[in-house]
């Protein structure tokens, strides 16, 4: 899991004594510093800060999820965010309100919920899972990583029943997709087939009327299934979509 550091030992091992084959402290550092900057030479500064960086972040149990996870989601060194960085502050201020909204709708999985909103925390690998779905632009070097981890290490100890659990969570995204597709037709449907009722004595269309007709006719588009979406994400989504519009027409 740790790729720089184990190049860096391969590249440093050529340079031990065969006298005594042992390092010494001195020529000890002296090898660490020829093996980075070969590897920094190879692979240029930047990848070989980020790949650091990741590499001694992914052995982590859990990032805080505003602190860490989304600065790291970015390519960015926890606690090293200059404040005089406007752009780039209020880009991770737009994360964290997007970010804030998953975690309330039940889309993102943090580990303290109940707790503070600053002190939620996410295993690295959910922080990754999330910014995928989000089509969230994450560095190569982090997505080489988490891939990685993902596939390979996370499997090792997994029993038959467990990789298919971890399967069906795999395929969480796509659930989350098809719920909302779901939730948007049924809405569209009740508005044509009940608009009188999806509306208030002013003409308005109100989310509250059509969320309540959806509850009672899900069995027909549904059957025995959910929709797969709290009453509260499925009253922001449709708000999203009707709030998109300058004015209702009655």
């Amino acid at each position: 899991m740790r790729i720089f550091r184990k190049f860096k030992r391969f590249f440093a091992s050529g340079y031990q004594s065969s006298e005594t084959g042992q390092i010494q402290i001195g020529q000890s550092q002296k090898n660490a510093a020829a093996a980075e900057s070969r590897l920094r030479e190879i692979y240029g500064d930047d990848t070989y800060d980020l790949q650091m960086l990741y590499e001694s972040w992914a052995v982590r149990d859990s990032w805080k999820l505003k602190e860490q996870a989304l600065p790291l989601l970015l390519g960015i060194k926890p606690d090293s965010i200059p404040s005089e960085n406007e752009e780039l502050v209020a880009r991770l201020d737009d994360l964290w309100s997007h970010a804030n909204k998953c975690v309330k709708q039940g889309v993102l999985e943090v580990r303290n919920r109940q707790g503070k909103e600053e002190a939620w925390e996410i295993s690295p690998v959910e922080a990754y899972r999330w910014a995928t779905i989000g089509r969230i632009e994450v560095p190569d070097e982090l997505s080489t990583l988490m891939e990685f981890i993902s596939s390979t290490v996370n499997k090792k100890n997994l029993t038959a029943s467990e990789l298919t659990t971890n399967s069906n969570d795999n395929n969480a995204a796509d659930q989350f997709v098809w719920s909302r597709e779901q939730v948007l037709g049924m809405a569209l449907a009740i508005l044509a087939a009940y608009p009188d009722k999806c509306r208030n004595s002013k003409g308005r269309v109100k989310v509250g009327k059509i969320i309540s007709i959806i509850n009672q006719k899900a069995d027909f588009w549904l059957g025995n299934k959910k929709t797969g979406l709290t009453e509260t994400a499925m009253k922001d989504l449709l708000n999203k979509w009707l709030n998109t519009l300058p004015e209702q027409m009655p």
